[in-house]
């Protein structure tokens, strides 16, 4: 079992806001880490995501189990999952000021053939509205903790399928290729060495681990082909361009 997986707490995070005229103080959880990995798939895999209540006040949770299903140009749709990862307790009241662990446990019967992604959903339910009303505004906070369960014997295979073109993207420069994950292992594009040469040998360097300080990773799951938009970080580079994706330390 591996856990805490340093990735990608910001990708996923998901927060929904409903605003009422309503007096209410806003009641924040938290919940660490964000993303998980379960590998030795087996009966007993599991692992465990933390809970803390900093406010004053008890909090009540629901926590729910989706699938993450892909199309092939990486377009998702989430499937209710209850039974492919058994979550301990499903629903928790957390004291004020108490931190309190969830266990997740894999329970999929069939084996895997590929890696595959779950959005477990931590969130507060509804809550009644007081009597009276005046202006104020309440928060619903909802955390998606992200799991990946890859077993031991699956790789991914990231493939570039084209150069990259420069392009003005969201008011920047930035450079669009595709790239494809043949594998059977999940992938994020920041876990590689990519280079960027352009028609006059000028260099566009980013190292693992870069595009995801930027902001700026893509994650690739097995059989997925997407879009990249890699930025220019200010190098002016003429085309054609030349891409080279490698993991660190390789030749």
């Amino acid at each position: 079992m591996k856990n805490g997986n340093k990735k990608k707490n910001n990708i996923w995070l998901v927060f929904l806001l409903i605003i009422h005229l309503a007096p209410f103080k806003a009641i924040a959880f938290e919940v660490s880490p964000l993303t998980l990995e379960l590998s030795n798939i087996g009966k007993n895999t599991s692992s465990q995501t933390i809970i803390k209540n900093p406010s004053d006040r008890s909090m009540p949770l629901e926590i729910s189990v989706q699938r993450i299903e892909f199309t092939h140009d990486g377009k998702r749709k989430l499937i209710p999952a209850k039974d492919d990862i058994l979550v301990f307790p499903p629903a928790l009241l957390v004291p004020a000021g108490a931190t309190q662990a969830v266990r997740l446990q894999w329970a999929g019967l069939e084996p895997l053939s590929e890696s595959q992604s779950y959005f477990i959903n931590i969130s507060q339910p509804p809550l009644s509205l007081p009597q009276e009303t005046s202006d104020g505004v309440k928060f619903l906070l909802s955390f998606n903790v992200l799991v990946h369960v890859a077993p031991d014997n699956t790789a991914a295979q990231v493939e570039l399928l084209s150069d990259g073109e420069i392009i003005e993207y969201k008011g920047q420069d930035k450079i669009v290729a595709r790239v494809r994950n043949n594998g059977n292992r999940y992938a994020y594009l920041g876990d590689y060495d990519l280079r960027i040469t352009d028609a006059n040998r000028k260099n566009l360097r980013y190292r693992a681990g870069e595009l995801e300080s930027l902001g700026e990773d893509v994650f690739l799951p097995p059989g997925v082909t997407r879009n990249i938009f890699i930025p220019s970080n200010g190098t002016k580079l003429t085309e054609p361009l030349r891409l080279e994706l490698s993991r660190p330390g390789a030749r």
